[in-house]
């Protein structure tokens, strides 16, 4: 029942990507852990 609400539009995913992959890719040193803080718990 959405009586006189604004129609939604749909979500659009964004694709996800790596940030160590491409040309601008920086080198994974796996001792800097403030690179890597995002993907360490």
């Amino acid at each position: 029942m959405t009586t006189g609400q604004a129609p939604r539009r749909p979500f659009f995913r964004r694709k996800k990507s790596c940030p160590f992959t491409g040309d601008n890719a920086p080198k994974i040193d796996f001792k800097d852990t403030r690179l890597l803080q995002r993907y360490i718990s």
